[in-house]
């Protein structure tokens, strides 16, 4: 992990950091394969997606509150820093811990996948009977209008927040609350 202060690199398991002497503030009930992000929330985050892609009454049925909100999206659209990388995205949070988000699209109603440049993942909150919200961001792309901004750049205006039809197959990343 790194230091909350400093940024260096130090053991997972270190109470302080041995080159500035910060306390570190360790979550020891993270559980596997669950990362924390640093968020104010306090939501653990996912180290990998679900298998599969799943519309959105089929994700919820299966993964229920394990789905994350609209509003942990936001969360993580707002205060982590997002960075591209050859598949998707690499999201950094607050702490210096970091998830990686794979684009890979949507499948649509005849089992087509669509849209890889783009991911899609599914939230837990509905809009109406057809409707969910999910999170939306470019990923393998060659065009430039569609890339995230460059390295170290603050900018997400290229992550979206929309509503996708409940019948869209999509992603899901898991979260604990």
């Amino acid at each position: 992990m790194k230091c909350t202060n400093c940024g260096k690199e130090i053991d997972n398991d270190s109470n302080y950091c041995e080159y500035c002497g910060t306390k570190q503030n360790i979550t020891e009930n993270t559980p596997s394969g669950f990362v924390d992000l640093g968020l104010p929330s306090g939501t653990l985050w996912a180290k990998e997606n679900e298998i599969g892609y799943y519309n959105y009454y089929t994700a919820v049925q299966k993964f229920g509150n394990k789905l994350p909100t609209k509003d942990m999206c936001e969360e993580l659209k707002n205060l982590c820093r997002w960075y591209k990388t050859r598949n998707g995205v690499n999201i950094v949070g607050p702490n210096g811990e970091s998830i990686d988000l794979p684009c890979i699209g949507y499948r649509d109603r005849e089992g087509n996948v669509n849209n890889a440049s783009y991911a899609y993942y599914w939230t837990s909150t509905p809009v109406n009977s057809s409707n969910a919200w999910l999170l939306r961001f470019p990923g393998k792309t060659n065009d430039t209008r569609y890339l995230l901004p460059p390295l170290n750049s603050l900018n997400t205006d290229r992550v979206h927040i929309d509503t996708g039809a409940w019948f869209h197959e999509l992603s899901v990343r898991l979260v604990k609350r």
